[in-house]
């Protein structure tokens, strides 16, 4: 969805339903018509606010914007492998148009310019028409470092639930605000029958084309690229998107090289580090205990649960900590129960087994402060 500067008269002749890519990262004079709606009251949020360990956020990681020097835009790409991205084809209509393409998969709410890494993604493997995707090739094999997305080879349900991961903001609001990656949910409202691709009411805005639209596996079942409406506002009333299951056999027909390595059906969230002191301090219920993380670092402390029974554990973090999380694991490492949000506290609650529990506290992206923490009601 390429967006550039129209004229009034070019707008009034506009189509109800258009293709465009992304606003400009510098102001515009006027406003284009946007295809990618937004449906109703905006409901997209921040990647950042997602748990560290969900599937959505281990999925976000692995999308990006690209910037795309033909048109002196942007849209959205996603990695389908170590070293290679897809997105619409209306942004890469011609291998000419890979020119100079570059992503970045770390814009993201808080992020400075200096933190984020850029990718030279100009190597062009092919595109199709039909099912509006492109294939490009990067440098450096970013893959490797974000993760890839698994791509569905099955047709999705109607009224299934499904989110898009995209790099955006409401520049219709906000004229300069920043394209941060956002998750948008959704459901696929029906299936056109005139050429099968998929309806969704999941808020879009141009700059989204090319966006992987995820369904209750947390497969990609979908890239997104239309919609209808939005003619000033960007707000309107439908959005498109291309199944995953016919782009994947085109792929593996015409480029049979490039799924090779497909992502594992489901993102194996990771585990809570082991901390490396030799001994582990063992807790007894119902009274804090006081602590510090220390940046790159876990702290681990030991409960004993001497018969089946609920158990409360409550983490009140300093102020001016940064984000900790708390996991909890039983004997065999596996985690039972997790509170991994943005808040100063964070509590689980759980009926455990007899047994020895193992209780894990670490900093988000390698957060440092201090916290106590109670256990309540263990057995």
């Amino acid at each position: 969805m390429v967006m550039k500067n129209f004229t009034h008269s070019l707008v009034i002749l506009t189509a109800i339903i258009s293709v465009a890519c992304g606003k400009k990262e510098m102001s515009d004079s006027t406003k284009a018509i946007s295809s990618s709606v937004i449906i109703g009251d905006i409901n997209w949020q921040e990647t950042e606010d997602l748990a560290a360990s969900s599937f959505k956020a281990i999925n976000a990681r692995a999308v990006g914007k690209i910037v795309l020097p033909w048109a002196d835009s942007r849209c959205t790409a996603f990695l389908i492998s170590e070293d290679v991205i897809m997105t619409n084809r209306h942004c890469i209509e011609q291998a000419s148009h890979a020119e100079g393409v570059t992503a970045t998969f770390d814009l993201v709410a808080g992020s400075t310019e200096e933190s984020r890494q850029v990718f030279d993604c100009s190597e062009f493997i092919g595109n199709n028409d039909e099912l509006d995707f492109a294939l490009l090739k990067c440098q450096g094999a970013p893959g490797a470092q974000y993760g890839f997305v698994s791509l569905s080879t099955v047709a999705a349900a109607p009224s299934s639930d499904l989110y898009v991961i995209h790099q955006n903001c409401d520049y219709y609001t906000v004229q300069d605000c920043v394209p941060t990656k956002k998750i948008s949910e959704g459901k696929l409202v029906s299936i056109r029958e005139e050429d099968g691709e998929y309806v969704h009411n999941a808020d879009t805005l141009g700059g989204s084309s090319g966006s992987p639209v995820f369904g209750e596996d947390n497969k990609v079942i979908a890239i997104h690229h239309a919609g209808a409406g939005g003619w000033f506002n960007g707000r309107g009333y439908e959005n498109y998107a291309v199944p995953m299951h016919k782009i994947v056999a085109k792929i593996q027909s015409s480029f049979p090289a490039v799924l090779g390595g497909q992502a594992p059906s489901e993102p194996t969230p990771t585990p809570a580090p082991t901390p490396s002191e030799p001994k582990v301090p063992v807790l007894v219920k119902n009274k804090k205990y006081a602590g510090e993380v220390v940046a790159g670092q876990s702290i681990k402390a030991q409960f004993k649960q001497t018969a089946f029974g609920s158990v409360k554990v409550v983490m009140e973090i300093a102020a001016d900590a940064g984000d900790l999380d708390l996991y909890v694991l039983d004997d065999a490492g596996k985690t039972v129960a997790k509170s991994a949000g943005t808040s100063k506290l964070e509590q689980v609650s759980a009926s455990l087994a007899k047994g020895t529990y193992t209780i894990v506290v670490l900093g988000y992206r390698n957060a440092s402060g201090s916290f106590k923490i109670k256990i309540n009601n263990a057995n």
